[in-house]
């Protein structure tokens, strides 16, 4: 009786295993389900990393200090400001331009650069209205290769203006997907396309084929499309193909880091600014 009531028991306590996970099927999905529909769990889960180390714009409640928050030293605010402008004419005039943002590590230029998009994002994407700007973000450190850094793009294309992805595409589909959709959308729209680590985004697509039909779809005067690439290095020219570097506007707007390392109390103003102004003085005579 005694074997009996105690196998009873580990029966009763024993727990039923759960079932193995499996990928999201994409059969049945169509167009009007949406990108999600059609990525399996893997890709969400790659999608999802991506997002977090490249999207440097959130505005997670739990975030209590981001980038676009901080203040700016006065020489850091003017490259912003510059940046802003060249963006703003693109979406207002249909100039469509290439810009380099160059600088040692910690000198500034995703501050910056998130300054800029981020006003750029209040004056042209209101809620009211359709959005009108639209930014893809990639990062050289965390995409490559040609059909990879492609494929994003077309992705991210697909959900910031809702327009149909097919994740089995070939290459030279998604070349013809990224013409066609950048015109379509230039008779309204702007599109930002942000390079951050340039350097290695070069290095890791050796044929350069993916770079060179972006800034080759520049060229067109039905395209409304700003390419802002963010590199540490000073000669990523070089590094780009003869007939990549064609199609480059060369605009360049360099930032370097103060000669002066403000002492840390004043670094705690900028970050909290409780002393705004008598913080802004100080540094004003650093920079």
């Amino acid at each position: 009786v005694k074997c009996t009531d105690e196998r009873s028991a580990a029966k009763r306590s024993a727990k039923p295993a759960s079932p193995p996970l499996e990928p999201v099927s994409n059969k049945g999905a169509t167009a009007g389900d949406g990108v999600d529909a059609i990525l399996t769990s893997a890709d969400r889960v790659l999608r999802f990393l991506r997002r977090r180390l490249t999207d440097t714009l959130s505005t997670r409640k739990d975030e209590i200090l981001s980038s676009y928050q901080m203040a700016m030293r006065p020489k850091l605010k003017q490259a912003s400001e510059q940046v802003e402008e060249m963006i703003s004419d693109v979406v207002q005039h249909g100039n469509s331009t290439s810009i380099l943002l160059i600088g040692d590590r910690g000198a500034g230029k995703t501050l910056a650069l998130d300054y800029a998009l981020r006003n750029i994002q209040t004056r042209f994407n209101s809620e009211q209205s359709e959005r009108q700007v639209g930014i893809v973000r990639l990062n050289g450190l965390v995409t490559s290769g040609d059909r990879a850094v492609l494929k994003e793009i077309a992705l991210q294309i697909c959900e910031l203006f809702g327009l149909s992805f097919s994740s089995s595409a070939s290459y030279e589909e998604n070349i013809c997907f990224l013409k066609q959709s950048l015109e379509q959308i230039g008779k309204a729209k702007a599109v930002v396309f942000v390079l951050d680590e340039l350097d290695a985004l070069t290095q890791r697509t050796k044929q350069q084929t993916t770079l060179y039909n972006l800034f080759d779809a520049l060229q067109s005067a039905s395209v409304l499309a700003c390419v802002v690439g963010v590199t540490t290095r000073h000669d990523v020219i070089e590094l780009l193909e003869k007939r990549v570097q064609s199609r480059f506007s060369h605009r360049k707007i360099l930032i370097s880091v103060p000669q002066v390392s403000p002492p840390f109390p004043l670094l705690l103003t900028f970050a909290f600014p409780l002393r705004a102004k008598q913080g802004h003085a100080t540094w004003a005579a650093m920079a």
